[in-house]
């Protein structure tokens, strides 16, 4: 089971505020938001996600691998 990571995603009900100024749907699979319903908010890319894309985001995320160059530093 994929836990939603709380470093990437704001979790909130979704109030209709939310539905009628920002957003309706899911930015990824378009699924239309009903009020209360739990959402999650993509701190990186800046949008909301219903619970099953978030799921798939984290996993993504998650796997990205970060390489640090062993090149010249600022300290030498």
């Amino acid at each position: 089971m994929v836990q939603i990571n709380k470093e990437f995603f704001l979790e909130e009900r979704a109030k209709k505020s939310i539905l009628e100024q920002v957003s309706r749907y899911c930015s990824s699979c378009y699924k239309e938001f009903e009020i209360e319903e739990v959402i999650y908010y993509d701190i990186k890319e800046c949008h909301y996600l219903c619970k099953e894309c978030a799921k798939k985001r984290t996993l993504v995320v998650s796997e990205e691998i970060f390489e640090i160059d062993d090149g010249p530093t600022l300290f030498g």
